[in-house]
């Protein structure tokens, strides 16, 4: 084998990117490509290719979103699909290869989109868009309950979409729970009934649906939990069975309507949370599925009972999922089968199990096709195979199939629909992710984890790198399974734990909090809260020899818990904490430290007020200023609300003052800017949430840069790219999990290298767009070495999905694409081949 290396290009130039720079403003373009950390990356470090991040993580992989249609015979997703920033709680195919989406989401593909939505056949996200919005409860519950408004139910009757949830308004209208929507304009439309209460499930009759969920009242007329509606007129019929607890699911067949739920009772008749009725009338069918446990009061208002979440029937046989521990008198865990007549437990024993460190297994989702039951929920393994959160097994006797979707968190849907099965839930990414715990490293070559995998049992909140080493700092106990508490030493290229170890870190049973690490000159600084490595040594703040790992002579005599380092300028150590004597003198919260020495240097600026004391979290240098951000409200007695400047040899503060509304927890600078991230709404005066590029001259934050949806603490710049890490899922509507890329000028080649046959390495895929610009059509040659699946796709370049010409198996050879292009708005956009491990991007510019 070969090595054939194909420069792949990501152009980062958009038209209003073009526009900016005219009128001297900038924006960076985040890399749509570089893989996602789920959790919360609090540290970052870089040493040649490899991008190491740390904090309170559980896997990487690439931001797929909460919702992906994949192949019901592997698992694997069939199509790179409209990202979903949000968790799906509904699907619904169209019939022609898109899907109506419903739950808890804010954008898809960078659309804004809230809670309902419609992808197409092609993956373009269709301008179908009826917001839900705002909460519909007029019932009691508890003070400590999480309510949060989506879309929980989507059944098509004739042209028209029934959207159940716990909403208010959908589009203008105003509509509690329950609303009617045209499937092809996305109107909403007269059709009113209104539900007092969350509607979870719906299921359809002919011209008639029935409503499951935790309402007490629906259409006006008392409901407790069950109703039924004419779904022409809204009219709400007599049928009125009622449950004394919440409906999670419904399924119909042959006469029978299956409810599943939490309640004790349908009707007057015990049935612990699964039962029958009949659709027609009404009355509570003798079935009776027999769950347990019983349901048992645990006190303040906690009960112990099964819950049924997901029911689907196949050749006369209905599966049931949810938390249950037995059925019949027979164990069963979370998942069993009945007999769709007499209600007999069936031999089916499909054995979800869960990690119990890991959650609470629970089904779910349920769908079922000829011999196949496929499962979705919370669990580690289904039919004695690891299958994370979804997998699917015989019908018959519960053994597992190789269909395995690899969801990395939970899976609320499974639907059929044309040739693929929806997949959607809270999980971030889908199939192709690894699990990393604490620290990971990504290729910055290809954007994907690399197979650097240290074992590490709990959180890392420090990192720094000296040569090939990495230094680890956190709160954990072991790593690859030996004692290393809260402090490691790995090998940078093959992350193999090192001999290198200072001891406990602290008295045993004495808390340290987390572990800061910084590097400089070839020495190791670690800052915490204890006293001494085994109780012997400095407080709160050492220096350590890379090589031994033993503290060296140097001592600050810190009396209080560093928060950050600055460690740019070798002759200087700028630190900040909680400490009011440091480096034999009394300096508090801000100093600059020799590293020869740990005397305190001449730089003392002093920052004061701040609702938990003056703290800085953050520090970054630029020639010779250095900038501080964090929680504190003045600088030497000058108003600095959370951020400063000032000398970075005197310390004397600079006129620079944006100032901020909340915490600065992140700091970059480079180039005339400053990158800040926090928890700030306004910055330098202006609205900018988590994350802002503030001028180094005025302070004030620079237009139209992308924006996370979530809390920005750590920050790592490397020339006109900077990466940034925090607890975001997406950035300007495109998931974007725990970690983005964002460049300043967006014209850095990323460059991959491919495994190729002999063959292929004469004839590599290649794309070429002609003419260029385009003004009616232009052509996209492909060539193909050999016989391979390959997907064209154009991108506006805020990241939208604008059109996909090509999706699919293509022989070798030369490929002519025509591309129309007169009902695209003029700009710059993306053409982006993919096939196999190649990717290649094509910028084309559109003018009329």
């Amino acid at each position: 084998m070969s090595r054939v290396a194909l420069a792949l290009v990501l152009v980062g130039l958009t038209a209003r990117a073009a526009l900016a720079d005219e009128a001297g403003g900038a924006r960076g373009v985040v890399d749509p490509d570089l893989w996602g950390v789920r959790g919360t990356v609090l540290a970052m470090a870089r040493a040649g290719n490899l991008l190491f991040v740390a904090g309170s993580m559980s896997d990487v992989g690439p931001s797929t979103g909460g919702g992906v249609p994949v192949d019901p015979a592997t698992g694997v997703p069939r199509r790179r699909f409209a990202r979903v920033v949000g968790a799906v709680d509904a699907a619904l195919p169209d019939g022609r290869g898109g899907w109506y989406l419903g739950g808890r989401f804010t954008a898809v593909e960078g659309v804004p989109r809230m809670n309902l939505a419609h992808v197409l056949a092609d993956g373009r996200v269709d301008n179908w868009a009826p917001a839900v919005a705002g909460t519909s409860l007029r019932v009691r519950v508890p003070e400590f309950a999480t309510i949060t408004p989506g879309v929980d139910a989507l059944v098509l009757v004739g042209g028209t979409i029934y959207v159940g949830g716990l909403f208010n308004a959908v589009g203008d209208s105003a509509r509690d729970n329950i609303a009617a929507v045209d499937a092809r304009t996305g109107q909403v439309q007269a059709w009113n009934p209104g539900a007092a209460g969350e509607v979870r499930a719906l299921a359809p009759f002919g011209r008639e649906i029935v409503a499951g969920g935790s309402f007490v009242s629906f259409g006006g007329l008392p409901r407790s939990d069950l109703a039924a509606f004419d779904a022409k007129s809204g009219a709400v019929l007599p049928w009125n069975p009622g449950a004394d607890g919440a409906v999670d699911a419904l399924a119909p067949c042959d006469g029978a309507l299956y409810v599943g739920g939490e309640f004790s009772h349908v009707g007057d008749h015990p049935r612990n949370s699964l039962g029958a009725v009949d659709p027609a009338s009404g009355a509570v069918l003798e079935w009776d599925a027999g769950l347990t446990p019983l349901r048992v009061y645990e006190g303040e208002g906690d009960w112990i009972w099964p819950s049924v979440h997901a029911l689907a029937i196949q050749n006369g046989t209905v599966y049931a999922g949810g938390w249950f521990t037995g059925a019949g008198g027979t164990r069963r865990a979370s998942l069993a089968a009945f007999d769709a007549r007499t209600a007999r437990l069936e031999s089916f024993v499909a054995s979800p199990a869960i990690d119990p460190n890991r959650g609470l297994l629970v089904i779910s989702a349920l769908e079922a096709r000829e011999r196949t039951l496929y499962v979705g929920g919370e669990f580690d393994s289904l039919g004695g195979q690891l299958r994370p959160n979804a997998g699917a097994v015989d019908a018959r006797t519960g053994a597992a199939t190789t269909w395995n979707p690899r969801a990395d968190d939970v899976v609320n849907v499974l639907k059929l629909g044309g040739n693929d099965l929806f997949v959607g839930g809270s999980f971030a990414c889908l199939h192709d992710w690894a699990a990393r715990r604490g620290a990971a490293a990504i290729d910055l070559t290809t954007g994907r984890v690399a197979p650097w995998s240290p074992s590490i049992d709990g959180d890392v909140t420090g990192i720094g790198i000296i040569g090939d080493v990495v230094y680890l700092g956190g709160q954990f106990t072991t790593v690859d399974g030996e004692l290393r508490e809260n402090v490691a030493a790995v090998g940078a290229r093959t992350g193999a734990l090192l001999p290198w170890y200072p001891g406990r870190v602290g008295p045993t049973g004495e808390y340290t909090g987390p572990v800061q690490v910084a590097t400089q000159a070839g020495k190791v600084y670690l800052g915490a809260h204890f006293m001494g490595f085994n109780g012997v040594g400095p407080n709160y703040l050492a220096q350590l020899d890379a090589t031994t790992g033993l503290p060296t002579a140097w001592d600050a005599h810190a009396d209080g818990v560093p928060t950050a380092f600055e460690t740019s300028d070798s002759s200087a150590f700028y630190l900040a904490g909680g400490f009011s004597f440091i480096g034999g003198a009394n300096q508090s919260y801000f100093a600059a430290l020799d590293p020869g020495t740990a005397n305190v240097l001449p730089f003392a600026p002093q920052p004061a007020g701040g609702r938990d004391g003056p703290t800085i979290f953050a520090l970054a240098r630029s020639g010779e200023t250095m900038y501080a951000g964090g929680g504190f409200e003045s600088m030497d007695g000058q108003p600095r609300a959370l951020l400063a400047a000032v000398d970075a040899r005197s310390g004397a503060l600079r006129p620079w003052n944006p100032g901020a509304d909340d915490i600065v927890e992140a700091l970059g600078a480079h180039d005339g800017a400053v990158w800040a991230g926090g928890r700030f709404a306004t910055i330098g005066g202006a609205a900018r949430s988590w994350f802002a590029v503030l001028d180094t001259a005025s302070g004030l934050p620079q237009s139209n840069w992308p924006q996370p949806d979530g809390e920005v603490r750590s920050m790592l710049v490397d020339g006109d790219r900077v990466f940034v890490g925090g607890a975001f899922h997406a950035w300007d509507g495109m998931a974007r999990w725990g970690i983005a890329e964002i460049h300043a000028r967006p014209s850095r080649p990323r460059t991959v290298s491919i495994e190729a046959d002999p063959a292929s390495a004469v004839a590599a895929v290649s794309c070429s767009i002609a003419p260029n610009p385009v003004r009616s059509s232009a052509r996209v040659r492909l060539t193909l070495p050999q016989p391979a699946s390959v997907s064209l796709r154009v991108y506006d370049l805020a990241g939208r999905l604008v059109a996909t010409p090509v999706d699919g198996m293509q022989a070798a050879g030369e490929h002519d694409v025509s591309l129309e292009v007169a009902p695209w708005a003029p700009g710059i956009y993306l053409a982006r081949v993919e096939t196999g491990e190649t990717r290649i991007t094509r910028r084309f510019v559109v003018l009329h």
